[in-house]
């Protein structure tokens, strides 16, 4: 196990001291930041199925679980879509963001301030609006009128102190926010997020631009050796300690990846064209996803998983830019302009949604239809979430733009 941990960061060592000791020719042509814009619903579509993972977390209605007969091929596929696949989703977006706040300025001190001005309405306004909306729902189900149709929510308890209420915002579980479950206190968990789970990545977005002069100075007086520490950091807190760790399980996936994407932008490094030529990385992709998924219980699994999410966002890059070279595929601004509202408001919809379905029909406890179920509930989910889009954008700029950020 010890040679194979060295073995694996020795390769993901030589791999990155590869694409940040390469420059292209040209800074970033149209091709690269298409192939980026055609990746941003699809991975957010990710998002949605990552955190439906049935399979794993079960679907309970009025504290029964609903679906008992999970044959293997069934668990495997579900876990395919939600573990292997959607692990990918916040590398990429973490290294995409960082390139991006980077992306064609030296960081002077008024670009600095420039950029956080704009991310208070990119970024905190959304984050506060839809957490504040979501505190709102939990007390509405809450009313004892509507306890025939939310009857689990009368085991919440509503415990208001300003320390709580910022935790809710920003760092909270299942008991040190004003909602205490007490139901679930035993597996309360260590990982603090807002009250809507997703938007952990958008704190620590937030986080990782506020340390971006840090980050500036790190990039351009260490010449890339930073980066190699700040991978062994974050593979070894991925694997050896896992989601256990609590806060720095996320953090150290936000600061890695959003200063690799720096790099790339400070060095003026294309780093989608790079990617792209080498089709090698899909198939090492491949392989780490095959042996990712055969091996869910293994001692190596956190390894190899690790190591197949990194390598994801390069297979992915390949792939989109194969597909828009060759085959001119771009993506719809209704899509990327609606990943926002996806990201914030599926996990909101999802499981209502479902128990819902459970309510009106008499769903089969069968592997096809559990699978149809797993299928069917994110896509609509998301095509809500779509159509919400689009009626605000067309109906009420106003509240998308304060919803979505204007992105």
């Amino acid at each position: 196990m010890f040679i194979l941990f060295i073995t694996l960061h020795v390769a993901g060592f030589v791999y990155l001291s590869y694409l940040c000791g390469m420059k292209t020719e040209r800074w970033l042509p149209t091709a690269s930041s298409c192939t980026i814009d055609l990746l941003r619903f699809p991975i957010m579509a990710m998002v949605v199925y990552l955190h439906f993972n049935i399979a794993v977390n079960g679907f309970y209605l009025h504290g029964v679980e609903q679906f008992t007969n999970y044959t293997p091929w069934l668990t495997a596929v579900i876990r395919l879509s939600s573990d292997v696949f959607g692990y990918i989703a916040p590398p990429f977006f973490f290294m995409v963001s960082g390139f991006f706040f980077f992306y064609a300025q030296d960081l002077t001190p008024q670009f600095y301030l420039k950029q956080m001005k704009r991310r208070v309405f990119t970024l905190l306004i959304p984050y506060l609006v839809w957490n504040t909306i979501a505190i709102v729902l939990c007390l509405v189900r809450m009313m004892p009128s509507l306890s025939f149709i939310f009857h689990d929510a009368g085991l919440i308890q509503v415990i208001f102190t300003p320390l709580r209420l910022l935790r809710t915002y920003f760092y909270a579980n299942a008991t040190n926010g004003i909602f205490v479950f007490p139901q679930v206190a035993a597996n309360a968990g260590i990982m603090g997020a807002p009250i809507i789970m997703p938007l952990w990545f958008v704190r620590d977005l937030m986080f990782c631009g506020l340390l971006a002069p840090i980050i500036g100075w790190t990039i351009n007086h260490t010449r890339g050796w930073m980066l190699c520490i700040m991978a062994a950091i974050w593979y070894y807190i991925q694997t050896c300690w896992g989601e256990e760790a609590g806060w720095p399980f996320y953090v150290s996936t936000a600061l890695f990846f959003f200063t690799l994407g720096a790099y790339f932008a400070m060095r003026r490094i294309d780093f989608v064209a790079i990617m792209s030529r080498h089709t090698s990385f899909i198939y090492i992709y491949a392989l780490l996803a095959v042996a990712d998924w055969l091996t869910p219980t293994a001692t190596i699994n956190p390894f190899i998983h690790t190591a197949a999410g990194a390598a994801g966002v390069t297979a992915a890059l390949a792939v989109a830019h194969w597909l828009h070279t060759h085959f001119n595929i771009t993506t719809s601004k209704l899509l990327t302009g609606s990943c926002m509202i996806v990201l914030a408001a599926h996990t909101i919809i999802m499981h209502d949604l479902g128990k819902l379905i459970l309510t009106l029909t008499h769903w089969p406890d069968t592997p096809p239809f559990i699978l149809l179920f797993y299928i069917t509930i994110p896509a609509i989910t998301i095509t809500l979430c779509v159509a919400t889009y689009y009626v605000l954008q067309r109906f009420a700029p106003t509240i998308c733009h304060l919803l979505t950020g204007g992105r």
